[in-house]
């Protein structure tokens, strides 16, 4: 289950991207950048402040349902074994590659209904900015 531990704050998509954002003070908690291939998402950038991780995470499962995102590099692996032993987490083993999905719940639905009158691409690229910002310091 997604767990986004305060109220204000939203889950927003844009582009193959999702971004953890807390509405009141704009402070971008976490951001997922994906690469959709022709059968499943790869993981191209991920970033997040301390509790927002396996959210985010879920999100992403739920996002890239039903083709799935590619967990193949040791990076991927250590990030992914934060929410490996979740329920409702479909895996699928493709040679030295796993696959891996969850249905999206109904959380993760009004999770997303909550956010349809936000500007998305304005949020995508504060997590883009929060993103580099994090990792070119």
């Amino acid at each position: 289950m997604i767990n986004i531990s305060n109220r204000n704050t939203v889950l927003s998509h844009y582009n193959n991207s999702l971004t953890i954002i807390d509405i009141n003070t704009d402070e971008v908690m976490a951001f997922v950048e994906l690469i959709e291939g022709e059968d499943s998402f790869f993981l191209n950038m991920i970033t997040t402040e301390e509790g927002y991780d396996t959210s985010i995470l879920e999100a992403v499962l739920m996002f890239t349902h039903p083709k799935g995102v590619i967990v193949s590099s040791e990076g991927d692996l250590g990030i992914w074994e934060k929410i490996n032993h979740k329920d409702g987490i479909i895996k699928e083993k493709l040679g030295y590659e796993t696959k891996v999905m969850m249905v999206p719940t109904d959380q993760y639905e009004k999770l997303i209904n909550l956010t349809l009158l936000l500007n998305h691409e304005e949020i995508y690229k504060q997590g883009k900015d929060y993103f580099n910002l994090k990792n070119n310091s």
